[in-house]
């Protein structure tokens, strides 16, 4: 008797619990309606029989399922092309804009000319804040993204969708002169680097770290608003950091394979599929440093050289004018002549002589109890009159060498290999 009511009772709680199975099917049918493409729940046919459970056993909660990844690339726009490869790098800090992606905090470096699988990154789906330290240029000058006085980063918001299959996020740079660089902001740069390297991915692991470091410190001293106390400094900076290993960087950029979620509780479990063979890792590209070395290259100004020229005064011209002249004394039958000749000098001397002997002549007449008269004859022809030119000093511009410089000539640039 007391065997057949424990039966009944069991049978009874079969039912009930079979009625109550079909019930919370209906809600998971309209909740997973509602969801509207997040989730798509199927529902296959009900088991034949429903074991009973006690209901103190607490039911196993699901584990979230982790967000798929998609890929974003880090595209830098030089607007003045003045960003190269003598440059430091533009260095990108990745940040999650989400409760879901907060977590996803890094730093990435993006070079000029880099190919699209290096600039580009694997985060998890979301929205993200993209920021960049300035890079600085082989002459001290910086590209930035906001204020010049400033070496602050600005955000760039980008919503990286799984439904895309590559994820853009621009980021327009700018040219700042050396001149308008302060040598805070060269320090600051400095340092800002070294705290990205040690948030860096395999970006700015190694040698591609190092590298970055050097060019920071090098073109950061070719700034001229940096004194010599300057340049110590933003050398200690970058002195005091050690880039992480190439094969342990401070972020994987790999991404993390998916777990398989956990079956409802009381469906059947899932048949395993046999494991499939892991592909070959690819060969994990290295970042070789800029190759060159230093010459002595003559520097030239525009300077002011001075040089004469002839300037015309008065052109030339035909005149007629008194060519010869004849003085005739009928008293002691004497003739006196005068000749022109070219030389303006020595014609106006031989003409003053002329006349000094006419009248010397006639006063020894007069003594002689003479009258001392005498006939004169002026003959005129054409002269050539010369043009007349007048030197001045004038000034002209010439580029003339002033003195040399130190040049970095690069022999091998910089690159992924």
């Amino acid at each position: 008797m007391k065997t057949l009511r424990r039966f009944a009772s069991t049978l009874m709680l079969t039912i009930k619990e079979h009625k109550l199975l079909s019930a919370l099917t209906g809600i998971a049918t309209v909740l997973a309606l509602v969801a509207g493409g997040v989730a798509v729940a199927q529902l296959g046919s009900q088991p034949d029989h429903i074991t009973a459970q006690s209901a103190d056993t607490p039911a196993p909660s699901p584990k979230p399922t982790p967000k798929p990844k998609a890929k974003l690339k880090l595209d830098v726009q030089s607007k003045d092309k003045t960003w190269t490869d003598s440059s430091s790098p533009a260095i990108t800090r990745i940040q999650g804009a989400e409760e879901s992606n907060k977590s996803t905090d890094f730093h990435h470096a993006v070079r000029p000319n880099d190919p699209q699988d290096v600039s580009t990154v694997e985060v998890p789906v979301g929205r993200y804040n993209v920021s960049v330290i300035s890079p600085i240029n082989a002459d001290g000058s910086i590209e930035v993204a906001s204020n010049p006085a400033k070496a602050e980063a600005v955000s760039t918001p980008i919503n990286v969708s799984a439904r895309n299959e590559l994820s853009t996020v621009e980021i327009p740079i700018a040219n700042v002169k050396p001149a308008d660089v302060p040598s805070d902001v060269i320090h600051k740069i400095a340092e800002e680097t070294g705290k990205a390297i040690a948030t860096g991915d395999a970006t700015l692991a190694g040698d591609a770290g190092k590298n970055a470091l050097d060019t920071v410190e090098k073109n950061g001293k070719a700034n001229p608003n940096m004194s010599e106390d300057d340049k110590s400094k933003v050398e200690e900076t970058t002195s005091a950091v050690t880039p992480a290993p190439e094969d342990k960087p401070h972020v994987d950029a790999t991404p993390s394979t998916p777990q398989p979620a956990e079956p409802a509780p009381g469906a059947s479990p899932a048949t395993p599929k046999p494991a499939q063979p892991a592909a070959p890792a690819a060969k994990p590209k290295k970042w070789v440093a800029e190759k060159g070395h230093w010459d002595k290259q003559p520097v030239y100004e525009e300077v002011d050289v001075p040089y004469t020229e002839n300037v015309l005064v008065e052109e030339a011209r035909t005149e007629y004018v008194t060519v010869r002249v004849e003085v005739y004394f009928p008293e002691s039958k004497r003739r006196f002549t005068y000749n022109r000749v070219a030389d303006p000098v020595q014609d106006k001397a031989n003409y003053d002589a002329f006349w000094e002997e006419v009248y010397a002549h006639q006063l020894e007449l007069m003594y002689a109890d003479k009258i001392g008269n005498f006939t004169n004859k002026f003959i005129k022809g054409p002269v050539e009159i010369p043009a007349k030119y007048e030197t001045v000093t004038k000034y002209r511009k010439e580029s003339r060498q002033t003195g040399t410089k130190d040049v970095w000539i690069v022999d091998v640039p910089a690159h992924w290999e």
